[in-house]
């Protein structure tokens, strides 16, 4: 019996110390190189989900310095951990353990002024994985130490330590950081000296934080200067969709005004719903004016994976960010449009003027990020961009629908995010069937102008968009304001000088030409007809104008979409036919005091003119237009009451 003690006493004895790390192994079954039982288990982090390259290892390390991780041991077949804490070892090397690990803190702090606070607030979640086998990187793997170590030796991943597990890690929480650049009246030394500025950035979700965030020294271009010292704000948030709920995403004060940033400050506004591993990067533009007042903050902002942390991007005078192709032939606008560069964030810049059906029909492309035309002109006879997406703008220049072409509308099927100062004009017969620049609007159409004709069979027209519609990806309001429409918006089915259907805001747009006399004014309205049909959503029509004394109440703004044209060019009427002219004579309309205005040139015959000489008790204005006579016609009486206008021969 006492033999048998000792023996037991010798047996525990040395597994005691092979758990505490002994370098002997009293089992000569185990090769040196392998994994003996006892032996730590170690291991090598990876972040983003992805092993690193050799050159990626230093910076990764560097950054998983800042995290302290509880690791956890499950055995095949067992629901609980065998083994958790700062350090694990392997128990045996026959059994198939998996292996999980944790990081960061349980709850968001506010308080994120410094480096080790900061990323004291991050979460990470990890499990180890073979990345070149059908291992689920978001689970737990089962191995015995022996197929651990043969599995790395073939992996191929840098740096080739076989012994250690690889765990792949994702971030559970959200990274913003704010980058300040100096607009009019504020000085760019002022945004470098962190005594005049204070910060917040918002965190929501479970609960409502307002965050201290991480004050650190960074630089910016201007278009005079390069490399300029600035201050950029950095915060650990929980993921959050900023923009469907239009939150506030930050506030900086500086010497005492406070400049507040959402969503709305950035017509590419599509970024702002961020997930969990995803780092927001705003630059924002801060301008005040003369009088001390401030002006809207400019933001641009690009999104990466976390720890992207050197984004190649510049910002330029207009708040714009990304990375910057210049385009100037047709070739190149197709290989840009086709590529991956083709993404929010990055800038398309337009150098040259540019005939998109130069030999071969142009087939519509989307766009997905900000193209700069620069006040020149893309000639087409087909519609030019299938859809415009979310982080997608087009700004600045001309679209010209040349020759007898006919599209349904000349910019875009879709438009999901800004078109912005934007004319579509056209040469000779040219015109949509849909409407003048997008057929369906759910981004923000602002300051454009169309002079291209509407003419369709479809059952909804438009002199702008055919539809402006909420769109569930967009989570922001569908605008159309500011625009102007210089032509015939007409059709077999119903329409809007502005917009055939909407909700949402159409503001301050004007429809020159107007809804002409004999258009059917019970389908035909000068800015919008309707909303569409079961739409829940409202319509804010308003401070919009028009030509004509008819009537366009509609929508749920307390000012029902009045005309805001001022008297003086308000008509009863408008027209710009041979046939209307002649209606004007009938005694209906031929009374005095009665004010119609010639919305396009048009040509009188001889043939089928046949109103004689009624003399006009109304008064015409030729709005600088041009009635053409084909034959013997006397329109002396026409001229008579007119101004403005040019009869000719």
């Amino acid at each position: 019996m006492k033999e048998y003690r000792f023996t037991r006493i010798i047996w525990l004895l040395c597994l005691a110390l092979a758990m505490t790390g002994c370098s002997e192994d009293l089992t000569s079954s185990v090769a040196d190189d392998e994994i003996k039982p006892g032996d730590p288990v170690l291991f090598a982090p990876y972040l983003s989900g992805r092993a690193m390259t050799r050159t990626d290892v230093s910076d990764y390390h560097d950054a998983l310095a800042y995290y302290t991780f509880t690791y956890e041991m499950y055995q095949s077949a067992v629901v609980a951990p065998v083994a958790s804490g700062l350090q694990l070892y392997w128990p045996d090397n026959i059994n198939a353990y998996g292996f999980k690990a944790t990081a960061g803190s349980a709850t968001l702090a506010t308080d994120q002024t410094i480096q080790t606070k900061f990323f004291a607030e991050d979460k990470l979640l990890g499990y180890g994985a073979i990345a070149s086998t059908a291992d689920n990187i978001e689970a737990l793997n089962y191995r015995t130490s022996k197929n651990w170590k043969a599995a790395n030796e073939t992996d191929g991943v840098s740096p080739p330590d076989s012994k250690k597990i690889r765990l792949y890690l994702k971030h559970l929480r959200s990274r913003i950081t704010v980058i300040l650049k100096a607009g009019e009246g504020v000085s760019r030394d002022d945004l470098a000296n962190t005594n005049y500025l204070e910060a917040k950035i918002y965190s929501y979700g479970t609960s409502n934080l307002e965050i201290s965030p991480w004050a650190t020294n960074t630089t910016i271009d201007y278009d005079d200067a390069s490399g300029v010292s600035t201050t950029q704000y950095t915060a650990i948030v929980e993921p959050y969709a900023y923009q469907t709920y239009a939150k506030t995403i930050a506030e900086i004060k500086l010497s005492n005004q406070v400049f507040t940033f959402s969503a709305s400050n950035d017509n590419n506004d599509g970024k702002y719903n961020l997930s969990a591993g995803q780092h927001l990067t705003i630059t924002a533009t801060l301008s005040r004016g003369s009088d001390g007042n401030i002006y809207q903050v400019k933001m641009a902002a690009q999104v990466t994976n976390w720890d992207v942390t050197d984004i190649p991007a510049t910002v330029d005078s207009e708040g714009q960010i990304g990375t910057t192709t210049d385009i100037g032939t047709r070739a190149a606008l197709l290989t840009f449009l086709t590529s991956e560069n083709n993404k929010a964030g990055n800038i398309a810049n337009i150098t040259e003027s540019i005939n998109l059906e130069d030999g071969v029909a142009w087939t519509s492309q989307p766009l997905n990020c900000t193209m700069k035309m620069n006040d020149k002109t893309f000639t087409t006879t087909h519609r030019i961009f299938s859809t415009i997406g979310v982080g997608g703008k087009l700004v600045g220049g001309t679209i010209s629908v040349g020759g007898d072409g006919t599209v349904d509308a000349a910019i875009a099927e879709t438009n999901r995010g800004t078109i912005q100062n934007i004319t579509v004009n056209r040469t000779s017969t040219a015109k949509a069937t849909k409407a003048g620049l997008v057929v369906t609007n759910s981004g923000t159409i602002s300051t454009c102008t169309s002079n291209l004709p509407v003419s369709g069979t479809s059952d909804v027209v438009g002199g702008i968009a055919k539809e402006s519609v909420y769109h569930s990806d967009n989570g922001s309001m569908p605008v159309i304001e500011n625009c102007t429409a210089n032509a015939r918006v007409d059709g077999t089915g119903v329409g809007g000088g502005i917009v055939g259907k909407a909700v949402g805001r159409v503001s301050g747009n004007t429809f020159n030409y107007g809804i002409t006399l004999l258009q059917e004014a019970d389908k035909f309205k000068n800015i919008v007809y309707g909303k569409p049909d079961a739409e829940t959503h409202q319509l804010r029509a308003y401070s919009n104008s028009w030509p004509t004394t008819a009537a366009n109440t509609i929508g749920n703004h307390s000012s029902n979409n009045s005309n805001t044209m001022a008297a003086a060019n308000i008509f009863d009427a408008t027209i710009d036919s041979q046939t209307e002219l002649a209606t004007l004579l009938n005694n209906v309309y031929n009374i005095d005091g009665s004010k119609y205005r010639v919305s396009d040139n048009f040509t009188v015959s001889a043939e089928t003119w046949n109103s004689g000489n009624i003399p006009a008790q109304f008064t015409l204005n030729g709005n600088n237009k041009t009635i053409s006579k084909e034959g013997d016609v006397n329109l002396s009486y026409i001229y008579s009451v007119s101004t403005n206008l040019t009869i000719d021969p």
